[in-house]
């Protein structure tokens, strides 16, 4: 393809990055004081737990240390002990003796005994110790000789453990890389070196490494073990020095050196293989220099002279790392565009002249798991599996539609967090995507993010080739599975299911908001009641304090105008005063009366009477047809139904008593008695019923005189006999009376009218009451003989019993005699006056007989009867549509007096007269009943039927108050409106189901949203999966396998070849993570072969972030130009200046192409139309975050994290001044190190702060940052500190990382503080101040009062001194209540034990209050509905809570009037709510605890006159 202008712009945009790495010092090439780590075979060899060359399956170590422990010597005998010094360094002084101690033996001995015997003594216990020590020389030196190597094992270990951490924390601000030389040479050579255009001759040392091998270090963590192997990366040819100077067929030599290199592939180089790389070294030594030697033997390190020496030996050493793969990737990118190859849009707009062309996009709607953007326009599905902010859609809409994006992402605002969505966004839709950075802490917990399903599809190169290449093996393993078991109908199916099931749930939820709005605008809003404004909570105050008083009120109202009061003051007067006057009257106010002048005159109403009395009970039948037919309607006929209707009521009377018993067997043994087969059982009862007559007659007299004996009495014979002689003697028992104690006993409680009987009388009328009793007795056994045939009630045998016995036998005859005689006579009389006579009526109950009846008397009215109808019919039209008690009167009247044969005419005639008379009367009240029923009807309009009614039929008496219209009936028409209101807008039971299904429906989102991101980014896959694409996924697995079958030097040829395999089956992976240099070292040259290329942190990459940017169609650049950036090296300003000329001049943003630029000020003026901050904070607590938010972002950071229960370290922020602090000339300042490290250990030993990571900041460059990290790591286990993630650095080694725990080390002390001010002591102040999770420590020596006003540092203790605004950390909780409302909540809960937190502040939110139990867990309260939460309120009320349960809350909201209306209803609600969430009561706080700690510390005596000694003594105080 052609070229474009573009292209020569970009090419030279290379070649200027490139010409500012090669400042190259050959004199750096000296082995000697090169390097602070650096070892030889000779400082290796013959260690404990140190094996070189280990070959082991599937892997090859150049270099294991195992992690050994220090041992101490055997101690001398107790006795002896005090008198003898020794050491427990094994290369420290020989034991001697503590001559000290002896004399001041000595000396005590002379103060309790004579000088002589003192004397003696101490020569004796000299001998012995002398003895002692010698015998113990020994010993300790066969310790120390054998101590000494593990001690340099043990070193050798840290050395390692603290490079590996240091490798991996300057990997942004300081890369630098552990390589193993081989072939260490030595020469002294002058060349011509060219800078700056001019060539001069210069004399090198070199004592370098021919070769060189990039090595990793890698930590087990297991045994923590540490072993170093070779990366996949080819070996290097160490020219640069011969180059940079020129030197004669140095050029030739390095090309004939590479073709040996690459020559024999099988076997893989070593340090301990000589032949593997021995022809090289033969090559150089006998080309290079006509002089030059190889010695193979030759063991120390080479000293430079005029003669080259190339030897075999080998050297472990640290140095910066080298550029040589950016170098080789950017040579091949420029082939790539020398051949034409098209510029992707995002690299284009960086040699593009920004346009003036205002461009237009057109809006994108997006929907996704947070619901869609509100923006008009094209609707697409976002594939977010994680929850997002409106930022993170706003980034994707952006790149839908412009070639490059700049995001800003202050500290800890969720930039991984949204890197991940992005990246499942693009896999979802069949794009590819390369996320990339300078150093690997930011890239390191991406893949964490990632769905589950997703991840195998992103491939992580970090922490080294080993852990890189497992990651891809385990990604491409299974992608083959997928790709190959993947059924792509079936999965276009499953996405489809889940985008229906998304779409209903979207839906769903939007009817759910809508409803939930609806709800709380009716809650919230103000209306007006009667004039007055109001809102749901005031209204229901007024309803619970006026219950007492107003619940009188039973009517329904609304607040709506036509329920408004309907009366003024006046009228309800004018109401109350005319039913006063009507008094009982008031019922007519009701009533429509006829007028008394339209009704029949009084004698009209007589003949009336009279003509109606028989035709009025047969109209009705006459019209149903219901009457029965008669014989004929002739005289004989008619005087047969007289004589039969006088007889049917004769036994309706009998059959009315009958019924009235409401006995059910006397209708039985009318039955019975009809039948012939009961004709004996007849017989006896007819017999029996002659004598109840006379028994009820003998109980006559004991019901004037009642007797009283126990019922025993009355079958025991001894008492029979005693009442016989009692009636005869009047003494029931005789002198001789023996043996009749229980007979006694029974007489004795015989009484007459209550009393004992005392004469003769007496006894002869118990003996009569004992006679009667057996009479009663003799009756009872012969009635119960039959009684059960003839189904009558048995009788009891008792005198008592007897008035029952004659109700039943009353009963019996009356029923025998209906059945004997009536039964008998009535059918027979029937057959003569009816056609079909009604037989089975005739027999039967009341109500049949009175049908029989009705029908007799109707047949007998009609003949009698001719005219009357049309006088009636008149009377009854005049009452039509009339009402009230009088005309009740006349119609009860007319229904029952008019024509009732039982009322005389004259009554009749009286009744009319006065029912005329009450008419008038009533028609005199015309007016106060007018007023009544207007007023009255006015309310009922206004919809208070029921009191209206009230009013209309309660009785006002003559005097008192009127209760039914009391003074205060507005007030109570307003409570009943406003009681009904409340009721119709309560809607708690719906909210609680609505928001219960809304967290159902967004878990189903979730759920249906993370398949959908799988199952569309594999099914993209597989679309893209070419047949070369699979068949390099095979031919990698077969490399992979090949990996485990080899050991030693074949493990890294095939980890290599398995590498190369890995760049043609690298097209199957569509998402790849890696720093800027793995990029070049992986990734084939290809522009644009990624559809969108992510920087993160690009704040701290510069233009060498260019090679992987130009592998992207299009850009996101995510970081902060108020972190840190690069340095710009040590480029002179000349060349700077000269490069810029030569190569930048034509560039249209030249300007901004400097290199202390970061990738992202290029970016933010490249893009700057398409800009984004992330706001959302989620790192730090909002103590900590304040300082950077208020100092550096100007408030724009919303902090959303607020700490769980074992999160939480309070106080979040300890200031520490440090007495007697000094800085001295290195930038150390030692008493502050020694805190830090003593509070350290502190923190390691305190149980409460387990698992807890740790970091410490040097805000003073980067010795402080060393002198504490040695301080710390000789006082605590090295493993601990690894799991702790212990590091030490300054700003440029923290940013993208965070710790629970940051130490801020100020170094500056009272004297040495010179004032830190601009955008790099910002940035790194920024950095250092945002790291801390949960608490951070700053550490000074210098006070406020001490630093300018200038001094970025008085910012941060400024911000210590007054952390938050207003000192809310002092203020009692309570008082934090902003409501009634609020207050009320919080003390019902408080009262139940509950730990509540009002008024709790997330970033720019604050939650009402928070309710925190164990484990973590913790509500959030809303108080909805007071004065702070009106409907203006509610939209950003529901956006802030929807942002928090982002962030994790869980939240349960209340409005004011539904708390105030059943409180203790939602208190037993919201209990069962914190149970159900595992949050029981654990005590409440009474104040907020404080957010900052002040602490002065003045290093102990103790630690003061050792470790100022033991550290490195050569620093010089100031």
């Amino acid at each position: 393809m052609p070229t474009t202008p573009q292209h020569g712009l970009l090419t030279r945009l290379l070649d200027y990055i490139v010409e500012q790495g090669k400042e190259i010092d050959p004199r750096a090439y000296v082995l000697t004081g090169a390097s602070d780590f650096r070892r030889f075979p000779k400082d290796l060899s013959g260690l404990p737990g140190v094996d070189l060359d280990r070959k082991v399956e599937g892997d090859h170590i150049w270099l294991q240390v195992a992690r050994l422990a220090s041992t101490s010597p055997s101690a001398p005998d107790e006795e002896v002990r005090p008198y003898i010094t020794y050491s427990d360094d094994p290369s420290g002084p020989v034991p001697t003796l503590n001559e000290q101690a002896l004399q001041h033996r000595f000396a005590a001995d002379r103060r309790t005994m004579s000088e002589e015997v003192a004397a003696t003594r101490d020569k004796h216990r000299r001998e012995r110790v002398t003895r002692a020590l010698t015998d113990y020389i020994p010993l300790w030196q066969a310790w120390a000789e054998g101590e000494k190597p593990r001690r340099r094992t043990i070193a050798l270990y840290g050395d390692l453990f603290m490079l590996k951490g240091r490798l991996e924390a300057e990997e942004t601000s300081n890369p630098w890389e552990l390589v193993w030389g081989m072939g260490v040479s030595a020469w002294k050579f002058t060349g011509t070196r060219t800078e700056d255009g001019n060539g001069k001759g210069v004399s090198v040392d070199y004592q370098y490494p021919l070769l060189t091998q990039v090595v990793e270090i890698d930590l087990d963590p297991q045994t923590h073990t540490i072993s170093v192997r070779p990366r996949a990366v080819a070996p290097r040819l160490e020219f640069d020095a011969f180059g940079a100077c020129q030197v004669m067929g140095a050029a030739e030599v390095e090309k004939q050196a590479k073709v040996l290199l690459e020559s024999d592939s099988e076997r893989t180089l070593t340090p301990f293989d000589i032949g593997s790389f021995e022809p090289i070294l033969k090559l150089v030594a006998g080309s290079l220099d006509k002089a030059g030697r190889y010695d193979p033997a030759y063991q120390d390190l080479p000293t430079p002279s005029d003669q080259l020496l190339v030897t075999a030996g080998w050297v472990l050493f640290v140095r910066p790392r080298s550029a040589n793969f950016l170098v080789e990737d950017i040579r091949r990118l420029k082939a790539r565009l020398q051949a034409g190859d098209a510029i992707p849009a995002g690299p284009a707009c960086l040699v593009t002249p920004p346009s003036d062309e205002v461009v237009k996009y057109e809006a994108i709607s997006f929907r996704g798991l947070c619901s869609g953007s509100s923006a008009k326009g094209e609707p697409r599905e976002l594939y977010f599996p994680l929850p997002y902010n409106q930022e993170q859609e706003t980034i994707v809409e952006m790149l839908e539609r412009a070639p490059g994006v700049c995001v800003q992402g202050p500290p800890g605002t969720g930039k991984t967090h949204t890197i991940a969505n992005i990246i499942c966004h693009y896999l979802a839709t069949g794009r590819k995507v390369l996320v990339t950075s300078k150093g690997e802490h930011a890239l390191s917990v991406l893949q964490e993010k990632i769905p589950e399903d997703v991840r195998p599809l992103t491939v992580a190169l970090l922490s080294g080739d080993k852990e890189g290449m497992r990651q891809f093996q385990a990604s491409i393993e299974a992608i083959i599975h997928n790709l190959s078991q993947l059924n792509t109908r079936a999965i276009q199916d499953e996405i489809e299911r889940c985008k229906q099931l998304i779409d209903a749930a979207h839906a769903e939820i939007a009817r759910i908001d809508k409803r939930v709005d609806q709800i709380a605008v009716q809650q919230l809003a103000g209306i007006e009641v009667d004039g007055v404004q109001m809102r749901a909570q005031k209204m229901a105050e007024l309803v619970v304090c006026g219950q007492q008083q107003h619940d009188w009120f039973d009517d329904d109202l609304t607040l709506l105008p036509e329920h408004a009061p309907p009366l003024s003051d006046a009228e309800a007067q004018t109401l109350r005063d005319a039913r006063r006057r009507l008094g009982t009257d008031l019922i007519y106010v009701s009533s429509r009366l006829p007028s008394s002048f339209g009704l029949l005159p009084t004698e009209e109403v007589a003949k009336l009477h009279d003509a109606l009395v028989g035709i009025r009970e047969i109209d009705g039948a006459e019209a149903d047809g219901e009457l029965l037919a008669l014989r004929a309607l002739t005289p004989e006929v008619l005087d047969e139904a007289r004589r039969m209707l006088a007889a049917v009521d004769q036994v309706l009377k009998i059959v009315h008593h009958l019924e009235e018993l409401e006995s059910p067997w006397v209708f039985d043994l009318r039955t019975k008695c009809r039948r012939p087969d009961f004709a004996s059982e007849q017989e006896a009862l007819k017999a029996l019923l002659a004598e109840v007559d006379e028994l009820v007659q003998a109980r006559t007299a004991f019901l004037q005189r009642p007797v009283a004996l126990p019922a025993e009495a009355l079958g025991n014979p001894k008492v029979i006999q005693a009442i016989e002689r009692a009636r005869e003697t009047g003494k029931p028992f005789g002198l001789m009376s023996f043996g009749n104690g229980d007979a006694k006993e029974q007489v004795g409680a015989i009484r007459v009218s209550g009393l004992p009987p005392q004469a003769v009388e007496d006894w002869v009328h118990v003996h009569r009451y004992v006679r009667l009793h057996e009479r009663v007795l003799s009756f009872s056994v012969r009635w119960n003989q039959f009684a059960q045939e003839l189904s009558v009630p048995e009788v009891k045998a008792d005198v008592e019993a007897l008035r029952s016995t004659e109700r039943i036998a009353l009963a019996a005859k009356l029923a025998h005699e209906l059945a004997i005689a009536h039964d008998a006579n009535l059918p027979r009389m029937a057959e003569k006056v009816f056609r079909e006579p009604p037989k089975n009526e005739l027999l039967g109950g009341s109500s049949q007989l009175q049908t029989v009846r009705e029908h007799l008397r109707r047949h007998l009215t009609r003949a009698e009867l001719a005219t009357a109808a049309a006088q009636l019919a008149i009377l009854q039209e005049k009452l039509a549509g009339t009402s009230g008690p009088v005309v009740e009167r006349l119609r009860a009247f007319i229904d029952s007096q008019l024509g009732n044969p039982e009322v005389a005419t004259e009554r009749i005639v009286a009744q009319y007269a006065e029912i005329i008379g009450e008419i008038k009367r009533v028609e005199s009240l015309s007016s106060s009943l007018a007023t009544v029923n207007d007023l009255c009807t006015r309310i009922e309009r206004a919809g208070a039927m029921k009191w209206a009614a009230r009013l209309r039929s309660q009785v006002l008496p003559p005097t008192g108050d009127d209760e039914v219209l009391p003074v205060s009936w507005r007030d109570a028409w307003n409570w009943a409106r406003i009681k009904n209101h409340l009721a119709t807008i309560e809607a708690r039971d719906e909210l609680l189901t609505l928001a219960q299904r809304r967290r159902d429906l967004e878990r189903v989102l979730a759920q249906q949203y993370e398949q959908l991101v799988a199952k569309s980014a594999w099914l993209e896959t597989k679309a893209q999966a070419s047949a070369r694409v699979l068949s390099a996924l095979e031919s990698y697995r077969v490399a992979i396998r090949r990996i485990g079958q080899g050991t030693g030097p074949n493990a890294t040829r095939y980890r290599r070849d398995a590498q190369k395999a890995m760049l043609d089956a690298q097209g199957a992976i569509p998402c790849w993570i890696m720093s800027h240099a793995k990029v070049s070292e992986s990734m084939p040259a290809q522009l644009g072969v990624f559809d969108l290329v992510i920087v993160d942190e690009a704040s701290q990459s510069d233009l060498w972030a260019l090679p992987a940017v130009l592998r992207g169609k299009k850009i996101l650049v995510v970081g902060d130009d108020k972190q840190v950036s690069p340095s710009g090296g040590f480029i002179s300003a000349a060349k700077i200046a000269a490069l810029r000329e030569r190569f930048l001049s034509d560039q249209p943003y030249g300007r901004d192409l400097t290199p202390e630029k970061s990738l992202y000020d290029i970016a933010s003026t490249v893009f700057a139309a398409e800009r984004v901050m992330l706001a959302e904070h989620f790192r730090c607590v909002q103590p900590i975050i304040a300082y950077s938010n208020k100092t550096f972002y100007k408030n724009q950071i919303r902090p959303l994290r607020v700490p769980k229960t074992s999160e939480r370290i309070d106080p979040p922020l300890v200031d520490v001044f440090i007495e007697h602090g000094v800085r001295d000339n290195r930038d150390v300042n030692r008493m502050e190190a020694e805190f830090i490290a003593a509070e350290i250990e502190a923190i390691l030993r305190n149980p409460k702060l387990r698992n807890r990571t740790i970091g410490v900041v040097s805000l003073l460059g980067p010795e402080q940052a060393k002198f504490i990290h040695n301080l710390v790591v000789s006082r605590v286990d090295m493993a601990e500190l690894d799991r702790r993630k212990f590091a030490c650095g300054d700003a440029y080694v923290f940013q993208g990382s965070e710790r629970d725990i940051m130490f801020l080390s100020m170094v500056a002390d009272a004297t040495r503080h010179h004032a830190l001010s601009g955008q790099i002591f910002e940035q790194r102040f920024n950095v250092a101040a945002s790291r801390a999770r949960d608490r951070m420590y700053l550490v000074r020596s210098v006070k406020l009062g001490e630093l300018s006003m200038t001094d970025v540092r008085r910012t941060l203790v400024e911000h210590f001194t007054m952390p938050l605004e207003g000192g809310e950390e002092e203020r009692s909780l309570v008082d934090l209540c902003e409501s009634g409302f609020e207050r009320d909540v919080y003390s019902s809960l408080v009262d139940l034990g509950y730990r509540v937190t009002p008024q709790v502040k997330v970033g720019a939110y604050r939650i009402d209050m928070v309710v925190e139990g164990a484990n973590d867990t913790r509500l959030a309260i809303e108080c909805d509905g007071d004065e702070f939460h009106g409907p203006d309120r509610w939209p950003a009320d529901m956006q802030r809570q929807r942002i928090l349960e982002r962030a994790g809350w869980v939240f349960w909201r209340c409005f004011a009037s539904t708390w105030s209306l059943r409180k203790d209803e939602v208190l037993a609600e919201l209990k069962a709510r914190l149970h159900a969430m595992g949050i029981e009561p654990l005590g409440a706080l009474e104040r907020i605890p404080s957010v900052v700690e002040s602490r002065v510390w003045s290093m102990p005596s103790a630690v003061a006159g050792s470790s100022v000694a033991d550290e490195a003594g050569d620093a010089v105080a100031v």
